[in-house]
C-alpha cells in the first residue's frame, strides 16, 4: 500500500514503457486502494466493483482479470493493509527506545491511522465482520500479527527485567482487540479530545497487559520514589 490516504496514479495513455508485469500491479495497486476507500466509506454490501473501478480507474475487466469478486478483492486489501499497519507498528517500536517510548510510539501509530486514514481504518476494523467467515478468519489472522508484537514486546521486558512477571497467556488478543475497539470509537467520535483520551486508554491497556500495572499506577508510584 503507498502512503495514507493516496490512490496510484492511473497509468497514461499510450506507450509507457512498462511492462504487462508492471502494469498488472500498478492496477492491483489501485483497485487495493480503492476497495478499502470504497466500503469504508459506503459499507461493505452498498460498495460495488463499478465504485471500486471508478475509483481506481481501471476497467472491469481489468479488476476481473485479478479477483474473481469483491469480497475477494476486499480481503485481499485487507491483508495488505493490516500488514503495512502491523509493520509500522513494529518499525515505530524499533524507532524508540525504553519500553515507555515503545508503547506510547504504538499507541501514537495507531490512533494516527485511524485520523489519516479514516474510511481504510473503518473498512479494517468494522467492515470486515460484513464478509462473514472469511473475514473472520482473515482478521483472526491480523489479531496473531498483533499476538506476535505484544509477545516481543513481553520478551523484551523480561530480557531487560527478569523479575517481570510475564503476561498471562493470549494476553496481546486482549489488548490489540480492545485496541482496534477504541479506535473505531475514533471513527464514530472523531475530534481531538477524543484521540486524546484514546491514545491514553490504549497506552494504558498495553501497560497493563505487559506489566500487570497501569500506566496511570506507575506514573504515580515514580512520582512517590
Amino acid at each position: 500500500m503507498t502512503e495514507p490516504g493516496a490512490i496510484v496514479e492511473r497509468l497514461p495513455h499510450g506507450p509507457h514503457g512498462l511492462s504487462r508485469e508492471e502494469v498488472r500491479a500498478s492496477q492491483q495497486q489501485r483497485i487495493l486502494e480503492a476497495v478499502m476507500l470504497a466500503v469504508g466509506t459506503r459499507g461493505y454490501h452498498e460498495a460495488t466493483v463499478a465504485h471500486v473501478t471508478t475509483a481506481a480507474r481501471v476497467s472491469r475487466s481489468a479488476f476481473y482479470e485479478q479477483y474473481s469478486d469483491k469480497r475477494e478483492a476486499f480481503l485481499a486489501a485487507y491483508t495488505a493493509w493490516g500488514r503495512q499497519f502491523f509493520g509500522d507498528l513494529v518499525r515505530a517500536g524499533q524507532q524508540a527506545g525504553s519500553l515507555r517510548e515503545i508503547i506510547a510510539a504504538s499507541g501514537e501509530v495507531l490512533v494516527q491511522r485511524a485520523r489519516q486514514e479514516p474510511e481504510a481504518s473503518r473498512a479494517f476494523i468494522l467492515e470486515v465482520y460484513a464478509t462473514g467467515e472469511p473475514g473472520l478468519q482473515a482478521r483472526e489472522e491480523m489479531l496473531r500479527l498483533g499476538q506476535d508484537l505484544f509477545d516481543a514486546l513481553a520478551a523484551d521486558l523480561q530480557a531487560r527485567d527478569p523479575a517481570a512477571v510475564p503476561p498471562v497467556a493470549l494476553a496481546g488478543l486482549g489488548v490489540i482487540g480492545a485496541s482496534f475497539e477504541l479506535c473505531a470509537h475514533v471513527l464514530r467520535h472523531p475530534g481531538d479530545v477524543m484521540l486524546d483520551q484514546v491514545r491514553e486508554a490504549i497506552e494504558d491497556l498495553w501497560w497493563v497487559g505487559l506489566t500487570g500495572v497501569s500506566a496511570r499506577s506507575r506514573r504515580a508510584g515514580d512520582s512517590r520514589s
